[in-house]
């Protein structure tokens, strides 16, 4: 059931589909077979209405809107026990997580606000110190109508030769059933703690791919370059391939 969340979440529908029915076929008669019944045929009515009233016109309607999120809080001790004598308190910290999401959505467009971050309360007033990270601080817009959707602020890098996350803008136009292409530029995070806005060094990227195909088949190409104070710090070409059939799958990329 996990498996097929993980798998919508990422976009590829085909796959929580076939983790859906597997889980049907494998576990028919337990507690959770209802829910993942309902998790299947919402996925199933989604993907059949999702097109042809939606491009049957292009009024908007009225908004509706929607918000979700989790708060958390942990305590964070680190002592080092040198001899008997005592022990010396190398860390001492409260940390907040704050993850939340914002929508708003109508017949033809859907917008999205993420904001997710981290703040550390030092009671020892140490080299740790206070301190906050952004992990992600977006806006996201989807044209159901034209199949065109883009990402503006701190977002992760998701495939297509872009590592980690980055401060930018993405952009997809999906055309036809399946084919799809796509860019990005950005600025690079430095490293997984890194908070700055880092203008040292700039990306751009293209794809062009097919998702779901047969819905089975889901691949794209991709080519980045980087520059790193206006020198080509990076330059990439590659392609990944997934295929997902009733006897397996099967994973490639260069």
């Amino acid at each position: 059931e996990y498996l097929g969340l993980a798998r919508l979440k990422n976009g590829q529908r085909a796959h929580a589909r076939a983790e859906y029915e597997t889980y049907l076929s494998r576990f028919p008669d337990t507690d959770g077979a209802v829910r993942v019944q309902q998790r299947l045929n919402a996925l199933l009515s989604s993907a059949q209405s999702d097109r042809k009233p939606l491009r049957a016109s292009r009024g908007s309607g009225d908004f509706t809107y929607d918000a979700y999120g989790t708060v958390s809080t942990s305590y964070q001790r680190a002592e080092s026990f040198v001899d008997l004598s005592g022990a010396a308190m190398l860390d001492s910290s409260q940390i907040i997580n704050v993850d939340a999401v914002g929508l708003m959505q109508n017949q033809r467009f859907d917008a999205r606000v993420r904001a997710s971050g981290y703040f550390r309360y030092d009671f020892l007033d140490s080299e740790v110190g206070d301190g906050s990270r952004v992990r992600y601080l977006n806006v996201s817009l989807r044209d159901r109508f034209l199949e065109l959707s883009g990402i503006l602020g701190r977002q992760p890098g998701r495939g297509g030769g872009i590592l980690g996350r980055y401060d930018g803008l993405s952009t997809r136009w999906a055309f036809g059933d399946q084919a799809y292409v796509g860019a990005a530029v950005g600025f690079p995070q430095l490293s997984a703690i890194s908070d700055s806005l880092n203008t040292d060094q700039v990306f751009f990227e293209a794809r062009v791919g097919l998702e779901n195909w047969n819905d089975q088949f889901t691949g794209e190409i991709w080519s980045v370059v980087q520059l790193l104070d206006g020198e080509i710090d990076r330059a990439a070409l590659g392609y990944e391939v997934r295929w997902f059939g009733p006897l397996g799958s099967a994973f490639s990329a260069m």
